[in-house]
């Protein structure tokens, strides 16, 4: 009875189900049953909106409110989401608007880097040097192929036009 196709797609059901009602923690580990046979550890119980509150009342989690975004996005934690629409206010759990400035964040050192790579000076710091904190500098180990004279270094990758000494230097 095992091996039919329509008994395992009820018990592969009635395991989710039972995952995602139980009161147990998020990341709880479930057997399962495939092809008849018994698999540890087939499931875990994923996050739903009930452990999120739990989270709330028990006080683990706080709630941020009247936060207004600057730009419009779709957030996900551990599965669970919240739409951040740009300049209106929304109240919701703290973990939603910390992946939320997370990712402001990086956009930003991704503006940061692009405007490195291809040397534009809108991102310079008060010495005048574009700032990367994340990128090796004509000065450091040379990975990049900065050329004295306009030759190929090894390790560097492409050069660029307007690639000599001292230009990303300040």
């Amino acid at each position: 009875m095992f091996k039919n196709e329509k008994v395992q797609r009820l018990i592969e059901i009635a395991t989710a189900e039972r995952a995602e009602a139980s009161d147990d923690p998020p990341g709880t580990v479930y057997d399962g049953i495939v092809g008849g046979v018994v698999v540890r550890g087939l499931m875990k119980k994923p996050w739903n909106e009930a452990d999120l509150t739990r989270l709330i009342e028990k006080g683990e989690m706080q709630m941020v409110r009247n936060y207004r975004p600057p730009v419009t996005k779709h957030v996900i934690w551990n599965g669970l989401g919240r739409w951040f629409v740009a300049r209106r206010p929304i109240t919701c759990p703290e973990c939603f608007v910390y992946v939320y400035e997370q990712s402001l964040d990086a956009a930003e050192l991704a503006e940061q880097h692009a405007d490195y790579l291809f040397k534009r000076g809108a991102y310079k710091d008060s010495t005048g040097r574009l700032a990367d904190p994340g990128m090796i500098t004509a000065g450091g180990a040379k990975a990049r192929a900065t050329g004295e004279g306009g030759y190929y270094q090894p390790g560097g990758g492409q050069i660029s036009m307007g690639d000599r000494r001292g230009e990303d230097e300040g």
